[in-house]
């Protein structure tokens, strides 16, 4: 039997799906997770080969494993699609939705980094939308664990984030999101309704400073990424 040291919704579900049961230790000691995990984070699945660390690594191992129903694809070609979504939508969706909720929090310490970080979402947002206008799926003819780990990303930001006529354009994964939810098993380990967000906790404009708070400036960093690996020389 594998033990799981921090579970994800995904891996619950498709531990669940290949009809493979899990040992799952929620409540981790820092010296007990340094001496079962080579990068030392959570999640970590040990097995009988070792330790498997970052929640892509492990649900691609687990979709892989047991019997059952199939989550990565009909062919190599599609398996290599799913593992291209699977970075796709931590990257692009996961890493900035970070900074997003619980928005209330965020809000408090820097209102422009929110207002970026909802831009960047909502455009990468159009992305999923623009690629399920043609495709049931984000892979193939068939529900993959790409639509499994995407789905949970992208709930959040339907029920707790984007207005109504923010939501409005996204109508293709509005119907995609609906459909994956609806699936018995990813519905088990979506812990709340899916009920759509009427109004965003996010003011149109800044709040207003109370007394004694500094000055926040919104800083805008260039883009010197052209420059490349050149080292500069200072000459004071």
């Amino acid at each position: 039997m594998s033990t799981i040291y921090g579970t994800s919704q995904t891996i619950s579900a498709v531990a669940h799906y290949r009809g493979i049961y899990l040992n799952a230790v929620d409540t981790v000691d820092e010296n007990e997770l340094a001496a079962v995990s080579p990068g030392n984070c959570l999640p970590t699945l040990v097995t009988e080969q070792g330790a498997l660390f970052q929640e892509n690594a492990i649900v691609r191992y687990l979709s892989t494993q047991g019997t059952g129903a199939p989550l990565y694809g009909e062919t190599e070609f599609e398996a290599a699609l799913v593992d291209g979504w699977l970075d796709w939508v931590r990257e692009n969706v996961s890493f900035p939705g970070r900074v997003l909720l619980p928005v209330e929090e965020m809000l408090e310490n820097d209102y422009f980094e929110v207002k970026d970080a909802v831009n960047l979402v909502c455009d990468n947002l159009v992305v999923l939308n623009d690629h399920l206008k043609v495709n049931t799926y984000l892979v193939g003819r068939f529900m993959s664990v790409a639509d499994i780990a995407a789905a949970y990303v992208v709930a959040p930001f339907f029920t707790e984030l984007l207005s109504k006529k923010q939501i409005k354009p996204f109508n293709n994964l509005l119907r995609w999101l609906r459909t994956i939810l609806d699936q018995g098993v990813v519905a088990k380990y979506y812990d709340r309704n899916f009920t759509l967000c009427k109004k965003t906790p996010i003011p149109a404009n800044p709040p207003k400073k109370k007394a004694g708070d500094s000055e926040r400036v919104h800083e805008i960093v260039p883009d010197v990424s052209y420059l490349g690996d050149i080292e500069t020389t200072f000459n004071l």
